[in-house]
């Protein structure tokens, strides 16, 4: 599909003007199928993934569509979440935002060092360790998955696990991370189960 094509639908669908930056994302094409018809919002969802793999990123405005080469999005408007705006108020998990977390005993120094890896090329993470917060911009998706893993590490310095970074060479870092979190959960689960089959056992010995 032709990037006029993608223009006038755009249009259509947000009732906003959409402005391309430069000529070069008029050269671009992307193609997309589907075996099922979908809906208008899903298909708008699809078309901004397909753009954003092609490099360009869609920025939606109160009043306008802006149509940015995805390695300048640093350079954008992206729409800002405190650290008391929550992620899921955004529908579109493809969305590119700035998200402050506000950290409660976590050095926010230490946490750049391990979600930097997580972070797409074309976003960035920095910490302010004045303020005790850091900002990441990211897809909502992504920053999702830095949300959960952040919950996990800014805990009171006695419940807080041993910690150890560790420099991958081949493996896909937020792959691993997904991983360890499936095996985290399946050890508490299972800790789980064994307490309740104790406490069982205790009472019926009882």
């Amino acid at each position: 599909v032709e990037m006029r094509q993608i223009i006038q639908k755009i249009a259509e669908w947000t009732g906003k003007p959409v402005i391309p930056v430069n000529d070069e994302i008029m050269q671009t094409r992307v193609t997309i199928y589907s075996p099922t018809t979908v809906a208008r919002q899903e298909a708008l969802r699809l078309l901004i993934m397909a753009l954003q793999a092609r490099g360009v990123v869609v920025e939606q405005l109160d009043n306008r569509v802006m149509l940015r080469p995805l390695a300048t999005i640093r350079l954008g408007s992206v729409p800002t979440l405190g650290p008391d705006e929550p992620l899921a108020r955004i529908e579109d998990q493809a969305t590119i935002v700035e998200k402050w977390f506000k950290l409660d005993n976590y050095s926010p120094t230490r946490l750049i060092q391990i979600i930097t890896p997580l972070v797409a090329d074309y976003g960035y993470a920095v910490a302010d360790e004045e303020t005790s917060r850091v900002a990441v911009i990211d897809t909502v998706e992504n920053l999702m998955r830095i949300e959960r893993l952040i919950r996990q590490l800014d805990l009171p310095e006695i419940n807080q696990q041993v910690e150890k970074v560790f420099e991958l060479r081949y493996a896909d870092p937020s792959e691993v991370v997904q991983v360890l979190q499936m095996i985290l959960a399946d050890t508490q689960a299972a800790a789980g189960r064994d307490v309740r089959t104790r406490r069982s056992s205790s009472t019926q010995q009882s």
